[in-house]
């Protein structure tokens, strides 16, 4: 049956200059479907994850400038039917830092 993952994170402590706007939590597994949840906050439920199976998920933000940033590191979980995780989050970068790198 299908299973969810409620994955919490922290805010990036900078936004990159533009407001965050929402956050996108995806979970993927090797021969599943990868599933993924937007909301504004934490924490994000995903759903439709198989129990018993392995994901790795992972957090992105989205600011108001476009420029999304990724979590710094995916961790894996079991779904069996639902798991709390939690993510470390990177910094948005801003778009001066961007363009120099």
């Amino acid at each position: 049956s299908p299973g969810s993952a409620t994955v919490n994170f922290s805010p990036p402590s900078s936004s990159g200059g533009s407001t965050i706007f929402g956050y996108t939590v995806t979970c993927t597994a090797d021969g599943q479907v990868a599933r993924a949840a937007f909301a504004s906050a934490s924490p994000i439920t995903v759903n439709g994850l198989q129990g018993g199976v392995f994901y790795t998920c992972g957090v992105t933000a989205t600011n108001s400038g476009g420029f999304t940033s990724g979590s710094s590191g995916l961790l894996t979980v079991t779904t069996t039917p639902a798991a709390d995780i939690a993510v470390l989050f990177l910094l948005l970068l801003d778009r001066d830092v961007l363009n120099s790198l």
